[in-house]
């Protein structure tokens, strides 16, 4: 699975604010720019992706800046990724076809076939 550019951008920040802030401490999203590398409206609009999933803590003011809302350890890329760009479609698709092959596999085993090669689909 390739990531889009804005879950690019969210794994960078999590990872810039990961290595910039101290408990006490919130990181500027000044600093978050200048290391991440992208539009400072771009990242506004990453960072209040990622506050509202819960990912990071905001806080205004001179002393303000973003934290980690958790430890990094505990935040894994399929939470980074549906919270920049929502749900992520493949494990239902996946469940799907699943349950699709499980249907055709249970019909075909009604038919006793031992030659195999006869059934193959041509492409």
């Amino acid at each position: 699975m390739r990531l889009t550019t804005k879950a690019q951008v969210a794994t960078k920040a999590l990872t810039e604010i990961h290595l910039m802030s101290l408990p006490s401490r919130y990181v500027k999203l000044e600093d978050i720019h200048e290391e991440v590398g992208v539009s400072i409206s771009y990242l506004e609009s990453v960072m209040k992706s990622l506050k509202a999933s819960g990912l990071v803590i905001a806080r205004r003011g001179p002393e303000g800046g973003y934290q980690l809302a958790k430890p990094a350890e505990e935040i894994i890329i399929s939470e980074v990724v549906e919270s920049v760009d929502g749900p992520l479609v493949a494990p239902k698709i996946m469940n799907h076809f699943h349950i699709a092959l499980q249907v055709a596999l249970l019909h075909l085993s009604r038919f006793n076939i031992t030659n195999w090669d006869e059934y193959k689909v041509k492409v």
